[in-house]
């Protein structure tokens, strides 16, 4: 779901349109607000994250092209979403969602990569008994930046649930968080490879301008809670634009859950048919 961890959700936590609101937050296009820019790549796919402060408050604003909006508040533990063409923000319990998923363990390896002018450290991440990654961090990348591989882990479990993604799944590589005290000290994820995928940090921008469409913090003061439709929409969004109208009729009498459920089963059907026609 940011500097690089995916979304559609492995990277994407970490890379980290326009009138605004129904719910009329605006009469008209706010001012653009100015930060820290990175722009990453996960999985080949070209990310933006922006690092800005509104009214006291510090915030990550993130975007998957053409599919999802999504916010972190690292003071409040806040986490917010926005559909694309639809103004509207909706909030997700950040802190609920968190309980009960692991936490990695973390084996230090040494030196890593120098990337994009920082010295970084080499950390091998486990979950559930299961190596995940390799990833490269950096402490002062995070001093200057003001985000760590925790608040990216955050990130990524915030995406999990806007896409109604269970807190435990079959893949253990999607299900830990990092404490915040241990992200601290390992800094900023600037690369990871591994079962978790393939991202990094392409380039860092001090003063970068953020587009109107990416969520502010003011506009994350208007949000609503998510909804069973939204959710519904959120897993829609990560489908091919041309399966979507054909997927929400399925999607017409079922609860989110159900929707998320119904895909798996297809997915093994699929697979099944694939394995018996070898």
């Amino acid at each position: 779901m940011n500097v690089f961890f995916s979304f559609c959700i492995s990277l994407v936590a970490f890379t980290l349109a326009a009138a605004l609101p129904v719910g009329g937050l605006y009469a008209e296009e706010p001012p653009s607000l100015k930060g820290v820019g990175l722009e990453s790549v996960n999985k080949s796919v070209s990310e933006q994250t922006f690092l800005v402060e509104e009214d006291g408050a510090k915030f990550v604003s993130m975007h998957i092209p053409l599919r999802l909006y999504y916010a972190y508040n690292k003071q409040t533990n806040g986490f917010f979403i926005k559909i694309p063409e639809n103004e509207q923000v909706f909030g997700i319990n950040l802190l609920k969602r968190i309980e009960g998923v692991p936490e990695a363990i973390v084996e230090k390896v040494g030196t890593g990569l120098d990337l994009l002018g920082y010295k970084t450290t080499q950390w091998r991440i486990y979950s559930l008994g299961q190596l995940c990654a390799d990833v490269f961090t950096s402490t002062d990348a995070a001093q200057n930046i003001g985000f760590d591989f925790a608040d990216q882990m955050r990130i990524r479990q915030g995406l999990a649930e806007a896409f109604s993604t269970p807190k435990l799944t079959d893949d253990k590589c999607e299900n830990f968080v990092i404490k915040p005290a241990l992200g601290s000290i390992m800094g900023l994820a600037l690369a990871f490879s591994g079962r978790m995928g393939e991202g990094r940090v392409t380039n860092i921008q001090a003063k970068a301008e953020m587009p109107n469409k990416f969520i502010t913090p003011k506009a994350s003061k208007m949000a609503l809670p998510i909804d069973d439709a939204t959710r519904k929409e959120v897993i829609l969004m990560a489908m091919p634009a041309h399966n979507r109208q054909q997927m929400r009729k399925l999607f017409e009498n079922t609860t989110a859950e159900q929707a998320v459920n119904m895909l798996a089963t297809m997915r093994r059907q699929k697979e099944a048919l694939k394995k018996a026609a070898e």
